[in-house]
């Protein structure tokens, strides 16, 4: 009996500390968040930017596979969205 009352208290206990050991963790990464989002606005970061000149240049010169491969090196872009991305481009100009 005493046994079962100490494995339930060891239990909680550790459950207790483990919820606040996830508090902590949130609110470090909320901190985290708010920094990056200042540093971003103050640095105005701009290598995400896309050269919408350059890709045209690209393309222009019937390089469609680099303009591609830049957007997907730059953005993150899947084929698919490069592809879309490409020919939004030249449906505008």
């Amino acid at each position: 009996m005493y046994i079962i009352i100490g494995l339930l208290l060891i239990t909680i206990l550790t459950l207790i500390s483990i919820s606040n050991k996830i508090n902590k963790l949130e609110n470090n990464l909320s901190h985290i968040n708010f920094k990056l989002d200042k540093i971003i606005k103050q640095e105005e970061i701009d290598e995400f930017k896309i050269d919408n000149d350059k890709i045209l240049s690209l393309i222009e010169e019937g390089k469609r596979f680099d303009a591609s491969n830049k957007l997907m090196e730059t953005m993150g872009f899947s084929v698919k969205e490069s592809q879309e991305y490409i020919d939004i481009l030249i449906n505008k100009n």
